[in-house]
């Protein structure tokens, strides 16, 4: 009995060795992926010029660069007539000012380096009436309270607010819908601001669990607001949702996998929408 202990005992200190010496080091180094080209694009019901933005995707890291793309013909055609796309700065790609018309198919097209890129998406009908953001004056200045995922609705939208003094002349909004998580910070802004968030027509666990703090925003009298409400078709929400899911929702007991966002770029990634709004304007006296 004792010499099969001892004979057990050797062989257990014996597989021991074998399992640590024979262990071979791999260094897989960083990443090296492929460059693909990354389309964003969107039309919408409003008249205006609209953009698509070309670059190619990069390796991970914060050192990662994303080259514009410049030399390619861009189009957009709605089956009855076609809009084509000059280039303003490298990358960046403008329509003349043109309105979409909700109801029908928009169908991007770029054509670069021999290779034909193609995304299609549906403009929904314009969103219902709603009523303005609520704005509580206190004290001197005007305050509302901002998150940027609100859950439970009825259908999916994305919403913007815009902000401006109206003693300053327009200038570019800075957008400040991903600023940290504090809560009661007072922004008296000295010029235009944007806004962008989403109701969500599920409870989303993941969302949820990541818990976001309420932002409080102070304006004084005498700004304006535009406030617009985006329908979304269908496949352009569950992209968002995808993207959300990979970035803002991550980090839960709840969370899968990493994986690939996919979009709507035959041959390439990113996503080209088409999204009707209804906007109202009001003043903050």
């Amino acid at each position: 009995m004792k010499m099969t202990t001892r004979l057990s005992f050797y062989l257990f200190i014996s597989m021991l060795f074998f399992q640590t010496s024979c262990r071979e080091v791999i260094d897989l180094g960083p990443s090296q992926l492929t460059p693909q080209l990354v389309i964003d694009g969107q039309i919408s019901n409003k008249l205006k010029q609209h953009e698509v933005i070309l670059s190619l995707s990069g390796d991970f890291g914060p050192d990662a660069t994303y080259l514009p793309i410049s030399n390619a013909n861009v189009s957009i055609s709605d089956g009855i007539q076609e809009f084509r796309l000059t280039e303003s700065v490298e990358g960046k790609y403008l329509t003349d000012s043109i309105q979409g018309v909700p109801g029908r198919t928009y169908r991007l097209k770029v054509e670069w380096e021999g290779k034909e890129y193609l995304a299609s998406d549906k403009m929904e009908p314009v969103p219902p009436e709603f009523d303005p953001q609520a704005f509580l004056l206190d004290d001197d200045h005007y305050e509302f309270e901002y998150r940027r995922h609100q859950f439970g609705a009825q259908k999916p939208f994305m919403w913007q607010l815009y902000i401006y003094p109206t003693n300053l002349p327009p200038n570019e909004p800075i957008d400040i819908s991903n600023w940290g998580l504090q809560t009661g910070v007072e922004v008296f802004p000295p010029a235009n601001y944007q806004f962008t968030y989403f109701s969500h027509p599920h409870i989303e666990v993941n969302g949820l669990m990541n818990f976001e703090e309420g932002h409080f925003y102070g304006f004084l009298p005498g700004y304006k607001v535009i406030q617009t409400r985006y329908a979304l078709s269908d496949d352009y929400y569950y992209y968002l949702r995808s993207i959300f899911m990979e970035t803002e929702w991550r980090e839960t007991i709840f969370t899968s996998k990493s994986a690939n966002v996919e979009g709507n770029i035959s041959g390439g990634l990113g996503y080209f929408s088409a999204v009707s709004g209804r906007e109202i304007v009001f003043s903050l006296e």
